[in-house]
């Protein structure tokens, strides 16, 4: 019935066979299965439609009254797109309709009208630097310089957090065709201790549990690269004893007095706004000088430009083919995305997995912004209880339900002011209310035209009348 009231049309089957015939007429973009308990018709169901649902052309949707996990984990391995528990409130029906019925758009031979479609590829993992712009165009001239740059130079990478720093220190030791390993370490996940020992090694007995001898990442990385992540998280001591090696091209590991000779080209990056990590004493102003070339990254609002072809590569990565309309990529173009690259990556592949083979604004929106709040959760609860419980006709009018709530909400409170401002109302109103309900005596607080508040918050206690 909801979704006949919407204007759906809808073919009711009462049993299995009776869906056969239906099913056997005509090709539907969503098939609605209603389960008291357990899920064998939704089984049967989803094998008479496996060709569709493997073509993503029919969508399932079990709608339980008595829900359980095990059966909505069958279901889903079994191929349905969606396992609830009934009831639901009509909206959340409509809902899923209207994602079925986008779903099952035929393709467009128009690229304009059909947006973004990435075909699916087997795509590598491997670090690559995606895009067009000239930031980009500008960050990979200053990585070819400095990869061709001889005597080892040391590279400071700096950039918003997400910006891509370890790809640009891969290609940056990919171009300069070292022979030796890429080693990454994180300086922030470390104590200082055992920094040090991961980055130099440590003799055997040089400390408690240092049983044997052990090669550092810089020693490990001979004529590769040591790449150091978040460098100006590492402790005073250790960024110290990485400005002595630096300078003299040696390092001893822990509890040794034998040099090694550091032949590992070092590059470090950090998210931190350097001057000021600098001024507040975090990072050793002459560690930043001796690290040499210093390579910005752009952060990704500075270059929107490329993110199509950034969405494009990770759906290929992902080995998943979509269509991606251009409303959708206009809200991804428009976002300020604070995580960068990591979090439009992270974006795209939630999209992948949950929105189906079309990715519509709407469907952008809802991983974009951050989660509701935990109001609009329990408004649903309401409004589910009320209309579910009740038939149409029996149902509390907004007079009632705002009045029921003005007096609970008095009782756990006891001021008429409070009452006011946690449920954003006027004061007047929940002052009239109340003397109606002979809660507050006829001239208790003065006038209800003057209500009383306290002088330093009036303003927040007096909204408009609703």
């Amino acid at each position: 019935m909801i979704l006949m009231n919407a204007q759906w049309e809808v073919g009711c089957c009462e049993n299995f066979d009776e869906f056969q015939r239906l099913a056997n007429g005509r090709a539907w973009p969503l098939a609605l299965i209603s389960e008291k308990s357990g899920c064998n018709l939704s089984l049967e169901v989803i094998e008479r439609l496996r060709p569709r649902i493997e073509m993503e052309q029919t969508q399932v949707v079990i709608l339980s009254e008595f829900p359980s996990a095990g059966d909505a984990l069958l279901c889903y391995e079994h191929g349905a797109t969606d396992y609830r528990g009934w009831p639901l409130l009509p909206s959340e029906v409509l809902e899923i309709a209207d994602h079925a019925r986008r779903q099952f758009q035929p393709p467009s031979n128009d690229d304009e009208a059909a947006g973004l479609v990435i075909e699916p590829d087997n795509y590598g993992a491997a670090k690559v630097m995606i895009g067009g712009s000239r930031p980009i165009l500008e960050l990979l001239r200053q990585i070819f310089k400095v990869a061709q740059s001889p005597n080892n130079l040391p590279v400071f990478i700096t950039g918003e957090t997400g910006t891509g720093k370890e790809v640009v220190a891969w290609l940056i030791h990919l171009l300069s065709k070292r022979p030796g390993p890429f080693s990454p370490i994180n300086c922030a996940a470390m104590v200082e201790n055992l920094l040090e020992s991961e980055l130099f090694g440590h003799e055997k007995g040089a400390f408690t549990g240092a049983n044997a001898m052990k090669k550092g990442l810089w020693e490990e990385a001979a004529n590769g690269t040591l790449f150091l992540d978040e460098i100006t998280e590492a402790s005073e001591s250790t960024q110290a004893k990485l400005l002595r090696a630096l300078q003299e091209g040696t390092f001893r590991r822990v509890g040794s007095n034998h040099e090694i000779k550091a032949s590992a080209r070092v590059i470090a990056a950090s998210n931190r706004n350097i001057e000021k990590a600098i001024k507040d004493g975090v990072f050793r102003e002459d560690l930043y000088y001796r690290l040499g070339e210093v390579i910005h990254l752009p952060p990704l609002r500075e270059r929107i430009e490329d993110i199509p072809l950034l969405v494009a590569h990770f759906c290929r990565r992902a080995g998943r083919g979509v269509i991606i309309a251009p409303e959708a990529m206009d809200v991804l173009s428009h976002h300020t995305w604070p995580g960068n690259v990591r979090e439009l990556e992270s974006v795209v592949n939630k999209l992948i997995t949950f929105c189906g083979k079309r990715i519509f604004p709407e469907d952008v929106q809802q991983y974009i912004h951050g989660p509701k709040r935990r109001a609009e959760h329990l408004t649903r609860d309401f409004l589910l209880s009320l209309t579910n419980a009740n038939p149409l006709e029996g149902r509390p009018t907004m007079s009632e339900i705002r009045k029921r709530y003005v007096i609970e909400t008095f009782y756990e409170v006891g001021q008429e002011f409070q009452v006011a401002k946690a449920l954003n109302m006027d004061y007047r109103t929940v002052i009239s209310i109340l003397r109606k309900e002979k809660l507050l005596p006829p001239e208790s607080r003065g006038n209800a035209n003057t209500p009383l508040f306290p002088d330093n918050d009036s303003n927040s206690l007096n909204p408009p009348v609703e």
